[in-house]
């Protein structure tokens, strides 16, 4: 059995791995730092 990712596989690993650190990982820091209630209301946005 072949586990290896083909090269669109591989391209697709990448841009979500890039998408996370760029839009969700500050997002979530800001969340995570934030009181219960302005990260919930910052969640809204």
């Amino acid at each position: 059995m072949d586990y290896q990712l083909s090269a669109e596989e591989t391209k697709l690993q990448e841009n979500v791995a890039a998408y996370c650190r760029e839009k969700i990982a500050p997002r979530a820091k800001m969340l995570d730092s934030s009181s219960r209630d302005d990260a919930c209301k910052n969640m809204k946005e």
